[in-house]
Parts: C-alpha cells; structure tokens; sequence
C-alpha cells in the first residue's frame, strides 16, 4: 500500500479503474460531468471535474516527479 497525503485522504478513492469508471457512468447520468483519473501519488482512483492533464501534472508535481506535457 503506497502513503497518501493530504489531498488523497480527502477525496473518494477507487480501488480499481473499473470501479471508478463505474461509478463516473452513475454520475454522469444524472448529469454530473465527471472523470475518473489514476493517482501516482496514492496509486488508487479518484474523480475530477478538472482536465486530465490537469490533475496528472498536480499530482505528479505532488508526488515529487515532473510534469506530464501533452
């Protein structure tokens, strides 16, 4: 099990990708515009509203590695 910070511990996190994608369906339907993205800082899922290269860049940066340039 990786450490989590702060960031992580406050937000839902997935075990699995298809978990998360599940549950990003069930939110969507109901009209909540909502991605799931992988976290290298916890190495589980989480939900954004925010771009992915957005929350990649900001977690990688967190978890002391570069950005990510797409």
């Amino acid at each position: 099990m990786r450490k989590t910070r702060k960031s992580c511990r406050e937000k839902k996190r997935y075990a699995s990708q298809a978990a998360a994608n599940r549950r990003a369906v069930e939110l969507n339907r109901k009209g909540v515009r909502i991605k799931p993205y992988w976290c290298p800082v916890c190495g589980g899922w989480h939900m954004t509203h925010r771009s992915p290269t957005a929350v990649l860049n900001e977690a990688f940066v967190e978890a002391g590695l570069a950005p990510v340039y797409v």
